[in-house]
């Protein structure tokens, strides 16, 4: 039974930092574009 809601809380505490994550990386790669589009 802990063992069930440790995993809940390590999911709920990671689901916002993967997310949070995943957009910096998209943002990086948007910046990247943009400064692509610059040169070009």
């Amino acid at each position: 039974m802990l063992l069930k809601y440790l995993g809940a809380a390590l999911i709920l505490i990671s689901a916002p930092g993967l997310g949070m994550y995943l957009a910096g990386q998209w943002k990086e790669r948007l910046r990247l574009l943009e400064k692509l589009r610059q040169m070009i």
